[in-house]
């Protein structure tokens, strides 16, 4: 079974995420919930976002939405894979050798990231020729 199926409760209670001022002024706790879309697959159902006291807790079908009847088991889980504590929120770095045991990951900025990645393309700019 999947861990976001077992319905683990977090440890410290739900996170705060940044909302849109305009979410938190029309949205608040009584309404039907923000309007969004599932992200989780490719079938990108219409959905409502309930947010309490700045934190996602739950994802709801949105049925005025024609993809949003119904709502899977990913996008029921919503919430916990948000705040999951082994998710990736900073990017990392390999420092070592794909084929090792350990790939030794290091966080670095989101400059830093992006001068790399940058970088590896001029490369196939200078080795490549487009084809159209």
């Amino acid at each position: 079974m999947r861990w976001w199926m077992l319905g683990v409760p977090w440890r410290d209670g739900p996170r705060p995420l940044p909302l849109a001022t305009a979410a938190r002024e029309n949205y608040g706790m009584g309404s039907d919930g923000v309007p969004t879309f599932c992200p989780l697959c490719v079938s990108r159902c219409g959905a409502r976002a309930t947010v309490a006291d700045g934190a996602f807790v739950a994802l709801h079908p949105d049925p005025s939405h024609p993809t949003g009847k119904a709502i899977c088991l990913k996008g029921k889980a919503a919430p916990t894979i948000v705040y999951h504590p082994s998710r990736l929120l900073h990017p990392m770095r390999r420092t070592k050798p794909k084929d090792c045991a350990d790939p030794g990951w290091e966080r670095i900025t989101w400059n830093e990231a992006l001068d790399a990645v940058a970088e590896r393309l001029m490369t196939f700019k200078t080795s490549a020729v487009a084809v159209c």
